[in-house]
């Protein structure tokens, strides 16, 4: 995911974990105005828009044919974005985040292409987030194969990680905010996964 407030450096950066195989970019810039989001993407060439899931200003789906949109509880997609993006884009990934299991029950099923799970590691602790501390019984209750976790999450962290079999991770503190290169950061991460998941 994207840095809350980073811009040009954040842009030079992103396009080397796109050469370097990140497969989807969550765009959130909570401070930011339309028109720096417009900015924002058009500084990213077209190949990898299909890479791009945008968390603001839904409309930008079709001037950039991006991969999707995130469902936003302050700034919901409206019913007409909803209709449009329906016909003219069928195939936008639509995706949410829960922070509890009883959020899970609030979805519908099949409507998200997956659901952003956390945060796991809360911020300077590093253990699990006690609401995911029984590992079996969240498996077992919810869908494995849509469920991405964030929060915290380090190279050190993915042995435990693995025990949940997440479809995937979402990582942005640890990529932005570090004094290492945030490239070796994403390549080192991406090295462990690679060792448990060799698919």
């Amino acid at each position: 995911m994207s840095s809350r407030d980073k811009y040009r450096s954040e842009i030079f950066i992103l396009l080397k974990l796109f050469e370097h195989g990140l497969k989807t970019f969550h765009l959130k810039k909570p401070n930011f105005s339309k028109k720096k989001y417009n900015e924002y993407i058009k500084q990213i060439p077209k190949k990898y828009h299909k890479r791009i899931i945008i968390h603001h200003y839904f409309s930008l789906c079709f001037k950039y044919k991006l991969k999707g949109f995130h469902h936003n509880s302050k700034n919901p997609p409206g019913k007409y974005f909803k209709l449009f993006s329906a016909i003219l884009l069928p195939n936008l990934y639509q995706t949410i985040s829960a922070h509890s299991h009883q959020q899970f029950s609030t979805f519908s099923k099949g409507s998200y292409k997956y659901i952003l799970t956390g945060p796991l590691y809360p911020r300077r602790k590093n253990r699990i987030n006690n609401k995911f501390k029984n590992i079996d019984h969240f498996n077992n209750v919810h869908n494995k194969e849509k469920i991405i976790f964030y929060g915290g999450i380090e190279q050190y962290h993915i042995n435990e990680l693995m025990k949940f079999k997440p479809n995937g991770i979402l990582i942005m503190r640890t990529i932005w905010y570090n004094d290492a290169q945030p490239l070796d950061i994403f390549l080192s991460i991406k090295k462990e996964l690679t060792k448990k998941h060799p698919q």
